[in-house]
């Protein structure tokens, strides 16, 4: 599933309490996203019920849900009738020691160079030092970059989008513009605390998530961090290329209010469980 158009549609979904039947227990809303790109389409189907989300998307073989009761991450894969599951002690304990491995190997590693360069000329060091590094796997040699740097800006551009009065925030990083929020205000919104209540539980779940895997669970362009800047939610997101270029928009189409099953927010029965990195 594509993470960049599910970081859009967990954003939208926050919409279906703009419709006043949504009073209900549960509800199903109808997101339309579009590639530039590629002149393609998809549509999303979201169900929210308390602090569960589930997301379904056309064209896609797997499903998202978020359980808020367990705080856990469930990836669903319909082709392999299997599905994976994640929480923040989990991340903890495997992320965890996988950065010991690596730490421990890293070590090995640049003794052993250092060992290798006893005997070469100075003048050529430097050289040789580049030639071997360039030599090891990725992952092998300690990372440099710097991590990437987001900002939020509210513009003073209002407009009307799916019927409801907008203001443009945009999402800037490492000094691009890489979306843009077209929001509405809370008090647009009816019923909107509880919505709110439930992604800003996600957001905080998404966080954790990110913390305790260095930034591995985390897309660089996740629009979860976003929710308390803007203190509203959009109705419409786009996202932009490197170049500044459109390169997908995704809009609200439909939404009403039903009971949802719970068992909505589990894994298909007769699925089997398969542990992240062979755990």
């Amino acid at each position: 599933m594509n993470s960049k158009r599910i970081s859009g549609a967990l954003f939208a979904v926050c919409t279906v309490s703009l419709v006043s039947s949504l009073a209900l227990a549960g509800a199903t809303f109808v997101l339309e996203g579009k590639d530039v790109t590629t002149s393609g389409s998809t549509v999303t189907e979201i169900l929210i019920d308390g602090k569960n989300i589930k997301i379904t998307e056309s064209g896609s073989s797997e499903d998202f849900i978020y359980n808020g009761q367990r705080r856990q991450m469930i990836t669903v894969d319909h082709l392999e009738k299997r599905y994976m599951t994640m929480d923040v002690e989990t991340a903890k304990e495997m992320y965890g020691g996988m950065r010991e491995q690596s730490a421990s190997f890293g070590g090995e590693a640049n003794r052993m160079m250092q060992e290798a360069l006893k005997n070469v000329p100075a003048d050529q060091r430097a050289m040789v030092e580049e030639m071997m590094k360039n030599k090891m796997p990725q992952g092998q040699m300690p990372q440099t970059s710097a991590p990437s740097v987001s900002e939020v800006k509210k513009t003073k551009e209002r407009a009307k989008k799916a019927g409801y009065p907008t203001v443009k925030y945009e999402i800037w990083q490492d000094g691009r513009k890489a979306q843009e929020l077209w929001v509405t205000d809370w008090d647009n919104v009816k019923g909107g605390s509880d919505v709110q209540q439930s992604f800003e539980d996600m957001a905080a779940f998404s966080r954790e998530l990110m913390e305790a895997t260095g930034g591995a669970a985390h897309g660089d362009d996740s629009a979860f961090e976003y929710m308390k800047e803007i203190n509203g939610f959009p109705v419409m997101t786009r996202e932009f290329d490197d170049s500044g270029e459109l390169r997908s928009e995704d809009i609200l189409r439909s939404a009403e209010g039903r009971s949802i099953d719970p068992d909505d927010f589990e894994p298909p029965s007769g699925y089997k469980r398969q542990e992240m990195f062979g755990r």
